[in-house]
C-alpha cells in the first residue's frame, strides 16, 4: 500500500465511522507503519481532509437524525 492508497483508506474508513484503533492496526499490518507513524499519519489526514471525511459521514448522520 503506497501513501496515496493509505490516504484513501484512512478517508474511507473514517467516513464509515471505523474505530481509530482499527484503522491504526490496519495501517500497521497493510502499509508497514509503526504505531506512532500510523497515528501521525491519521492525524495528518484528519487535519488535511476533514471536509472530505465529513462529507462521507453526512449520510449516516442524516439517517440517524431522522430516526
Amino acid at each position: 500500500m503506497d501513501k496515496e492508497q493509505a490516504t484513501e483508506f484512512v478517508i474511507r474508513e473514517l467516513g464509515k465511522h471505523r474505530s481509530r484503533n482499527e484503522i491504526l492496526v490496519a495501517l500497521c499490518e497493510r502499509a508497514g507503519f509503526d504505531w506512532q507513524a500510523a497515528e501521525r499519519f491519521v492525524q495528518e489526514i484528519e487535519s488535511q481532509q476533514g471536509s472530505e471525511i465529513a462529507k462521507r459521514q453526512s449520510p449516516l448522520i442524516i439517517i440517524l437524525g431522522a430516526g
